[in-house]
């Protein structure tokens, strides 16, 4: 009771600009705020996934590459290909990279970068890890698409 009472004080004080969900077994309330940079990030090109660690632990994604690009700090909850269906997961059809959350919870589809041709989307997820970790408008564009 008193650990679940610290929690929710802990959560009560937090900046209002911060995101807050709860992990799935509902004891400990993780808080994604879009001010705190991230310390570390990796990536691997071969299945598209990626990775950022933050003081508040540590959130994976995957990324994929489209003929549609953006702008970092642009967000769409639904990108589509170029046969015009869904995109749910890697995609490998144009030189734009963008940036989904996969956990500790799923996000919306952010741009990430021109990485110039589809050839070259291979380093699609390290630029998401990278972004995500050091740009606050990447990490906004996810985290505010998330609900509590």
């Amino acid at each position: 009771m008193k650990k679940t009472i610290s929690i929710m004080l802990t959560v009560l004080t937090i900046q209002a600009n911060a995101t807050t969900m709860c992990a799935t077994n509902d004891s400990v309330a993780i808080v994604l705020d879009p001010t705190i940079q991230g310390t570390q990030h990796g990536s691997d090109s071969l299945i598209r996934t990626w990775w950022a660690q933050f003081p508040y632990g540590q959130v994976q994604g995957i990324s994929t590459c489209l003929a549609k690009g953006g702008s970092r700090g642009y967000a769409e909850a639904q990108l589509k290909d170029t046969n015009g269906e869904l995109v749910i997961g890697i995609e490998n059809n144009g030189g734009y990279c963008w940036c989904k959350l996969t956990h500790p919870v799923s996000s919306v589809w952010g741009y990430g970068a021109n990485a110039s041709s589809a050839s070259s989307c291979s380093s699609c997820p390290g630029y998401c890890a990278d972004y995500f970790r050091n740009d606050y408008s990447v990490r906004a564009a996810l985290y505010n698409s998330i609900s509590n």
